[in-house]
């Protein structure tokens, strides 16, 4: 018997990154969405808001397949710079964590 020692399993699925977007809707609400690039178990979104405040989102890992857009509705048009702080798990490879932020300015 030969000794291998120690293997390490390596995650082969590319890094989830999102595409953010936003309208204002007849409503005059502000829609923000987001599509994935993979398939992923989302969490949870902290969102901070151009003034500074904090609001989570939470997904409770639910299961957001590849290309489906996720829409996020806020009552008013805020403009200014919107973070986007995204939790959860990769559906592929080794279904590791991820954590990451983007941000999307309304105007």
């Amino acid at each position: 018997l030969v000794d291998l020692g120690t293997v390490y399993l390596r995650d082969n699925v590319l890094p989830v990154d999102v595409i953010l977007d936003y309208l204002i809707n007849a409503n005059e609400q502000l829609v923000i969405s987001f599509v994935f690039n993979q398939d992923i178990k989302l969490e949870k979104v902290d969102i901070t808001f151009p003034n500074g405040s904090l609001q989570t989102q939470n997904y409770n890992n639910q299961l957001i397949p590849k290309e489906r857009k996720i829409d996020w509705v806020y009552p008013e048009k805020i403009t200014g710079d919107w973070i986007f702080k995204f939790y959860g798990n990769k559906v592929g490879g080794r279904q590791v964590e991820f954590e990451f932020s983007e941000q999307i300015t309304v105007q």
